[in-house]
Formats: C-alpha cells, sequence, structure tokens
C-alpha cells in the first residue's frame, strides 16, 4: 500500500477525513490537466460521460488493486463544466480512507461503525448505496445481488447479506 497521506476534505465536513494513499485531493480542486498521462505521482486516463443534456469529465487515478474516479462538476452545453472536483469514487483497496473505510471491508464491519444506516436500492446500477449521518457525504456501494427481500423499497441494513463486501465508495 502506497504510505503517503492524502487528506479528502469537502464542504460537507468541518474535520478532514485522513486516508492513506494520495498526498491531497480535496473536492472543490481543480481537476488534473486535460490528456495528462500522470498527475501527482499516479497513472491516469481521462474520460468523458453523458447523461441526457449533462456531461462531465473523469479522471481515473491507477492503482496496483483498482482504480480512484475523480468527476468533475456537471456541465450543459449552454453552461460548461468548471473543472472542479466534484465527486470522488473509490474502487481499490488499496486506499484506506478516515482509518476505518476500505474497498472490500463486509457490511458487517460497516454496519458497527455507525448506528444508523440508510439503505437505497440504485435499480438502474444494480447497487445497494448505503450511507449515514455520521459520516455524510460518504456512500458505500455494494451488489444488488446482496439484497435479502424482495422488497426494495423499504430497505434496511438487515436486509443486506451481512458478507456482502463494499465495491465502491463515494465522496460527495
Amino acid at each position: 500500500m502506497i504510505s503517503s497521506l492524502l487528506l479528502f476534505t469537502a464542504c460537507f465536513s468541518s474535520k478532514p477525513i485522513p486516508t492513506q494513499g494520495f498526498q491531497s485531493i480535496q473536492l472543490g480542486n481543480t481537476m488534473p490537466p486535460k490528456g495528462t498521462p500522470a498527475w501527482k505521482g499516479f497513472p491516469i486516463q481521462d474520460t468523458l460521460f453523458q447523461e441526457n443534456e449533462f456531461y462531465w469529465r473523469g479522471t481515473y487515478l491507477s492503482f496496483p488493486q483498482g482504480r480512484v474516479l475523480l468527476e468533475e462538476d456537471f456541465g450543459q452545453e449552454a453552461v460548461p463544466p468548471l473543472g472542479i472536483i466534484n465527486r470522488i469514487r473509490m474502487e481499490t483497496p488499496d486506499v484506506t480512507l478516515h482509518d476505518s473505510f476500505q474497498v472490500g471491508m463486509s457490511v458487517d464491519q460497516l454496519k458497527s461503525l455507525a448506528s444508523k444506516w440508510f439503505v437505497l436500492y440504485l435499480e438502474e446500477y444494480n447497487v445497494v448505496d448505503i450511507s449515514t449521518e455520521k459520516y455524510p457525504g460518504l456512500h458505500f456501494l455494494v451488489p444488488g445481488t446482496s439484497i435479502l427481500t424482495n422488497d426494495h423499497t423499504s430497505l434496511r441494513l438487515k436486509h443486506i447479506n451481512k458478507e456482502a463486501k463494499i465495491v465502491s465508495i463515494v465522496i460527495m
């Protein structure tokens, strides 16, 4: 694992979130320059996302076991994006967030870190979004196949397989 320290901080929190794996990246920072092969010591690859009339650029930072995606703010034809980091999606166990959260940890491990959790099934992406007021702005994603009930409208953490693994952590 990379030994340097990253501070992911954001508008949602008055305290920085210490993370092992980077130097310093924050929501609200400027995106890496387009077409750059490496940034802050990491190989990167740009991509462009589009949904309906909205579009935004993403930059993947490569790690040995996965990647981290930096996404810019949304743009439209008349109002282009400003090139600001709007969301960070961790898809690698190479980075530990807040000394507790890591891709690959189980729902049971996650459950022990807060008392009240919100669970939402995102059918379009076939993932379950798990969040808590204790860590605002953090969303933990597990595969939709982890749901133990057919009723997806009133999901609770007990309806998710406790052995299900976090596949992504989204900071927004």
